[in-house]
């Protein structure tokens, strides 16, 4: 996040060194990535690098230098330019400040990409997330409220801010919602994952008190956190439309007589409605009755990130049994899901053990 003009590092006749030793470290994180590396999060780094240094075209022509790219609430509500809402996250004050965002952009981002399982899903909510970001911080601005909140008479709303700041904290805000792990190391300090996006937020406004930049980082881990509550609760939602509609299937199978009833199906027989199977699924144990006719079918649920499941079929008997929710692919083993336990913990399981959790 910057307030003002853009300048060029290479004025003068040469880059920055600062920039030289940042960009060289940034040059060998994406190296230790591996071959498979993250595709949409590498070119939004290569658009927001190749717009800055003119590689793309005239910066001044792309609308993407300086006080013209940046995102200002005045100009956007009162000059109808809505422009900025896109051109500001690619217009950098300095190559200092891009390589700053864009090591922490590929920090979060490779990640995610990563974890939400593949370009296609991340570059989907990097959109929502931005656009809902700038759009959320337009709105702040205008009220001035965090500016009668610190006391200061500074007007936001005529502050210009860019970069991927806003964005960098929206990823975080929902990579550490959705995949939370038991806490991040803060200049040395070990704090909880549920704070340290705030600890961090502060620590920013320590180093830069402005009431600007407050807002525009503070709008980023707003709507992360907010996206993927909203996403969680569309998933749970559509997990009991469909549980809902498996029961009235049932009963109208039942009513009609025909088909396995649902008492039928969870003893793993062959009975047509009474119950009287003669084999014993391995389910029958360890999963709720609405899980076992899921699996007395032959079918495997489909294990999406944030979906309830149960564990059933370990070889660890105490696991069996256990709920939790499903993070997500398990980078470290491929085919596998890491699922967060309700009791505390973490386990990486096959995805057939599995059961959609439908109690």
């Amino acid at each position: 996040m910057y307030a003002g003009g853009r300048r060029r590092g290479s004025r003068g006749g040469g880059f920055d060194p600062w920039f030289l030793m940042l960009a060289y470290d940034l040059a060998r994180q994406v190296e230790r990535l591996g071959p498979d590396k993250p595709v949409a999060t590498l070119a939004v780094m290569a658009l927001s690098a190749g717009a800055h240094f003119g590689l793309l075209g005239d910066a001044r022509a792309l609308g993407l230098s300086g006080a013209p790219a940046c995102l200002s609430a005045s100009r956007v509500l009162e000059r109808g330019e809505w422009r900025r809402l896109l051109t500001s996250p690619f217009a950098f004050a300095d190559e200092i400040h891009l390589v700053v965002n864009l090591s922490s952009f590929l920090h979060k981002g490779h990640l995610l990409e990563r974890r939400l399982g593949g370009p296609r899903a991340f570059a989907t909510r990097l959109c929502a997330l931005l656009l809902l970001t700038q759009l959320l911080y337009v709105a702040v601005a205008a009220s001035e409220l965090p500016a009668r909140i610190l006391g200061s008479g500074y007007a936001i709303s005529r502050a210009c801010v860019s970069g991927l700041s806003g964005a960098n904290f929206a990823l975080a805000a929902f990579s550490r919602a959705r995949f939370p792990s038991g806490g991040v190391s803060l200049l040395g300090i070990r704090v909880p994952a549920e704070w340290a996006l705030w600890a961090e937020l502060v620590l920013v406004f320590l180093l830069n008190p402005s009431p600007a930049a407050v807002a525009y980082h503070a709008s980023g881990a707003l709507v992360g956190v907010a996206v993927e509550r909203i996403e969680r609760g569309l998933a749970d939602a559509g997990e009991r439309l469909v549980r809902l509609r498996r029961r009235m299937d049932w009963k109208r199978r039942a009513a009609a007589g025909a088909g396995p009833s649902p008492s039928g199906a969870a003893a793993g027989g062959t009975g047509t409605g009474t119950g009287t199977g003669t084999g014993t699924h391995w389910s029958s144990r360890f999963v709720p009755s609405s899980l076992r006719r899921r699996f007395a079918r032959g079918g495997t649920p489909r294990v999406v990130p944030g979906s309830r499941v149960v564990l059933a079929g370990l070889r660890a008997a105490r696991a069996n049994g256990k709920r939790g929710r499903a993070r997500g692919p398990d980078p470290d083993a491929p085919g596998r899901v890491i699922v967060d336990l309700d009791d505390g913990g973490a386990v990486s399981v096959l995805p057939e053990r599995c059961a959609v959790d439908l109690d």
